[in-house]
This record gives C-alpha cells, structure tokens and sequence, in this order.
C-alpha cells in the first residue's frame, strides 16, 4: 500500500510524485487531478444531502404512543415511592403521556430490577434505580 510521505504545495495536473512504499522502492504515483478532486466532493455533497432528506422511519409514531410503566422496587409510601411518583407527574406534563407506578418489593430490590431485565428493551418500562442497585451486585462477589 503506498503511503505518501510529505507534499509541498499544490502540484499541477499531472506532476508525477514519489512516495515511500513498504518494501522502500521508489515507484512513480501520479498526483489526483484537480477533475477528479471536484468530482469527489460533489458526489460527497449529493450522498451528504441524500442522507439529509431521508426519513429515517416514517411509519414509526412519536415517542411515546403508549403508557410508560416504572418499576419501584420498593413497597408503596415509602420515600423512593414518592420520588417516584413526583418524577411521574413531571413526565406525564413533559411527555403527555400516561406515566403507571408498579411497585415491586422484595429480596432488596432484586425482583423488581429482574422484572425491568427481562422486559422488552423498548424504552417503555423504567427503574427507579436507588444505591441498594448498585451494592446488590457487589455482593455476589
């Protein structure tokens, strides 16, 4: 593969350059010509503003079209609760959405962390992660 040590300037159409190669022969490599240059960059432009254009997925809804459910992993009226629920009602007035509060207590935190785990990974079924997540598996260790 030939690698192109160091350029001067602007070379004129045409203008042979050498360059060092791997096995460390000199091999004659013409200089791209100013044509092909252009033709570069306006077949980039062309894919730039096809990219641009393009739906992504236009059959998709906005997010979200359908409830989101957190998963509390705590039993109900506790302080974790209610963060919770405040956190719902602000996410219900930003998203415009219906917010659903499911407690799930037990085995310090870890049925309700199992329950968000096998979920479907859609975005709609949250955690209200607390520290015990974070300690729960540094004592599997």
């Amino acid at each position: 593969m030939p690698v192109l040590l160091r350029t001067h300037g602007a070379a004129a159409e045409g203008v042979i350059c050498y360059g060092a190669f791997e096995n460390s022969s000199r091999e004659r490599m013409p200089m791209p010509s100013q044509s092909n240059t252009n033709a570069m960059s306006v077949l980039f432009a062309l894919a730039a503003l096809l990219l641009i254009s393009s739906p992504s997925s236009p059959a998709s809804a906005a997010y979200p079209d359908r409830p989101i459910r957190i998963v509390v992993p705590f039993a109900p009226g506790g302080g974790t609760d209610v963060v919770a629920r405040t956190l719902a009602q602000e996410m219900a007035r930003d998203l415009g959405a219906s917010i659903v509060i499911e407690n799930k207590p037990g085995a310090g935190t870890i049925i309700g962390t199992q329950a968000v785990a096998a979920s479907d990974p859609d975005g709609y079924t949250l955690l209200m992660g607390t520290f015990a997540n974070a300690v729960n598996p540094s004592l599997k260790a």
